[in-house]
């Protein structure tokens, strides 16, 4: 008997993976002059080639081959039209603001989000004008931190503000093994960012008539659902709920995660249940299945089942709006749409050709969302559960309807877990080994919060008195908050400091996907096809854990605090010098969780800038030397007065902002290989510095424009 390939089987597979594909492989380099040039006629003219081709090999040729070079062509189709959507989107957000401050019209869309330092909120522009003009910004999405107010607390989505300040593209520091912060601002269409907002540079101003106009439909449905969303939290504190009940019921049921506290998100990551607090397939099909039995079950065999099922449409997708969009429960409300679709036209199914088509439908309106990671764990996990979860459950079954609920809650959060695994310890380098077991108590009590909220709702609005139901709720949130801690103080509860490469990632999903597979035949060929993925998996472990090795270099970190220099000999080996040495760990902190954590051996060791003597470096009055390399620090005047007879060659010179004087002055003294102007400077001096290496004839790199720097050691 012939087994049937996947691709046979799921025909909605050949889209979506050429589709993928095609947005993946588009850089952002290329991306960013898409809508210039002849781009976008090319890709019409080549889709509409493609499009004649797939037409001619299948209408007019009836041959075998004919229909394979259909296959090709049709493939290829998906490939071409993903790549030019991700173009499109990508070019779409790419704008060269102005360097100078520009007035700025804009409209609030997002809740501000109070992180204790700034307040983080996301605007969409109506007009800038800058001094040289009105610039072309209407549309674009940028994101403000601002100064923490009672005004800026009280704005909410849809207000109108004013705001002077310079608008920068988004950009990474290039610091090793930073966190793509320029991915994830593209994610959400974010084309500029205000690094530092003050509250006299603003004003809140309500939007004109004719302002409001100019807002497309989409845009005010979806502000009109966040205020929805503000009022409901505001029942529940009319409620009575308030803390950390009131944290974790808004988060599970509405997705409004501003009341969370970084000491409840820890718990709830330890104990591997982050997911609960990011809507998904979880939550909305909690609440469609109780529309289902009061509702939908009880309309299924009169004329009024079909408006049932467009209420039920219109249910899931006013939820998902209320919710704020998510990347994850997008895709949940387009899967459970297709399904009540089917099951409204007598086909009960819930298979790979729903996530498929959900998943392409998603990606022709947004190609961004294939860069989500909450996109991305979603649609691993829900393909978990539709093939390995019945294969898990099946391994041992009973006739207790109990111990058989209990045995299908496990082996799904096993699965669940199997398929994300590889993803949560490639962006978040840890993995929860007793989540499936943290989730069999997590996941009812979720259920009884999700199913219980509307009756907060009623008794915010019409009797706040009534004390007994909120108990009740609060009780629940606090038996979970308190299970899920317990399950975090397990032994090994937590393995951190996982940093797989992306090959290795690849070799776990084939790894999986060999398990998953059952060839005609014998169990050795079985056997054989699992050996060889697993010999797979162990030569990329071998091949990315030299590649993580660390070979001799210096790094220029980007840090506007504090001048680091880094000088790595070996993984066990490597030193630090700086003007700051008493903040120098602190302000380090995030590269030593990543960089320092995955590829060195030891912690670096400080050398004193002055006089600082160690086995493989010598630093004497801010001179530097290292293997092969001497760095010159300018982080205060002893270089100003100085005179020499014959000139100094460093390598480097690294200008910092204790340095007052003037590079010109020191060319009798030094000539540097090249200038190296810290991020610490201000925007004006670090022109006039770079002004005065070009006239000099120096080299120069500015860490702030150009990002941190690697020198590998001759």
């Amino acid at each position: 008997m012939n087994r049937v390939g996947a691709f046979d089987s799921y025909p909605w597979l050949r889209a979506v993976v050429p589709l993928a594909a095609g947005i993946g492989v588009v850089p952002d380099s290329v991306a960013g002059c898409a809508l210039s040039g002849y781009l976008p006629v090319c890709l019409f003219a080549c889709l509409g080639v493609l499009c004649v081709c797939m037409g001619y090999c299948y209408f007019r040729l009836h041959t075998p081959s004919s229909l394979r070079w259909f296959g090709f062509f049709l493939t290829f189709f998906w490939f071409v039209l993903g790549a030019g959507l991700a173009v499109l989107s990508r070019g779409g957000r790419s704008f060269s603001w102005p360097d100078e401050p520009v007035a700025v019209r804009a409209v609030v869309t997002d809740v501000p989000l109070d992180n204790g330092r700034t307040v983080v909120c996301g605007m969409e522009v109506l007009s800038a004008v800058s001094k040289g003009g009105e610039c072309a910004a209407g549309g674009r999405r940028i994101q403000v931190y601002m100064q923490p107010s009672a005004e800026s607390l009280t704005l909410r989505p849809g207000d109108g503000i004013w705001l002077v300040a310079t608008v920068c593209s988004p950009a990474n520091r290039g610091n090793p093994d930073e966190f793509d912060y320029v991915a994830w601002l593209h994610g959400k269409n974010v084309s500029g960012v205000v690094g530092w907002l003050p509250s006299g540079q603003w004003r809140a101003e309500a939007l004109t008539q004719v302002e409001r106009q100019r807002l497309s439909g989409w845009f005010r449905l979806r502000v009109r659902a966040l205020r929805w969303r503000e009022e409901l939290v505001a029942l529940y504190r009319k409620a009575g709920l308030q803390g950390e009940e009131l944290a974790v019921v808004s988060a599970l049921t509405l997705g409004d995660k501003s009341e969370l506290t970084k000491e409840l998100r820890d718990v709830y990551s330890m104990a591997g249940a982050s997911h609960l607090l990011a809507l998904s397939g979880l939550h909305l099909g909690i609440l469609l299945s109780l529309f289902n039995l009061f509702f939908l079950r009880r309309l299924r065999y009169n004329r009024w089942y079909f408006p049932g099922v467009v209420g039920a449409f219109l249910f899931i997708w006013g939820y998902t709006f209320l919710a704020g969009l998510p990347a994850s429960l997008v895709r949940a409300a387009s899967m459970y749409s297709l399904l009540l679709a089917a099951t409204a036209l007598g086909r009960r199914t819930l298979s790979l050709n729903l996530l498929s088509l959900a998943v392409f439908m998603m990606l022709l309106v947004n190609p961004a969302y294939l860069s989500d990671v909450g996109f991305q764990l979603s649609c691993v996990a829900m393909m978990a559960l539709l093939t390995l979860a019945p294969r898990l459950s099946g391994l041992y079954r009973t006739r207790f309807r109990g111990l058989r609920t209990v045995w299908h809650t496990f082996t799904a959060g096993v699965a669940a877990q199997a398929g994300t695994a590889p993803l949560i310890a490639f962006y978040f380098h840890l993995f929860t080994p007793w989540a499936p077991v943290a989730g069999l108590a997590a996941l009812p009590l979720t259920t009884f919060l999700v199913a219980a909220s509307p009756l907060l709702w009623v008794c915010g609005r019409l009797c706040p008195q009534w004390e007994f139901p909120v108990r009740i709720i609060a009780g629940a949130v606090r038996l979970q908050n308190g299970w899920l801690d317990w399950t975090a103080s397990w032994p090994a509860a937590r393995w951190e400091n996982l940093y797989p490469s992306p090959w290795m990632v690849a070799a776990l999903y084939l790894l999986l996907l060999s398990l998953l597979y059952r060839p005609a035949g014998s169990r050795l060929r079985r056997f054989t096809v699992c050996g060889l993925v697993m010999a797979l998996v162990a030569v990329l472990d071998m091949y990315g854990a030299r590649c993580e090795r660390e070979s001799p270099c210096l790094w220029f970190y980007n840090l506007p605090a504090c001048p680091v220099v880094h000088a790595v000999c070996s993984p066990s080996c490597s030193y630090l010098f700086t003007p700051y040495p008493d903040s120098v760990f602190h302000h380090t902190r995030r590269i030593a969780d990543t960089y320092w954590r995955r590829r060195l051996t030891r912690p670096p060791q400080l050398v004193d800038l002055d006089k600082g003597e160690a086995p493989a470096a010598r630093a004497q009055d801010g001179w530097v030397c290292l293997p092969g390399k001497t760095v010159l620090l300018l982080f205060d005047s002893r270089w100003t007065h100085r005179r020499s007879v014959s000139p100094q060659n460093p390598d480097y010179m690294y200008v910092t902002r204790g340095y007052r004087g003037r590079l010109a002055g020191l060319k009798d003294v030094v000539r540097p290989g090249r200038v190296i102007l810290d991020a610490s400077l201000g925007r004006k001096r670090a022109e006039r510095y770079a002004a005065e290496c070009d006239s000099l004839g120096w080299p120069c790199h500015d860490l702030r424009t150009q990002g941190a720097l690697k020198v590998a050691f001759r």
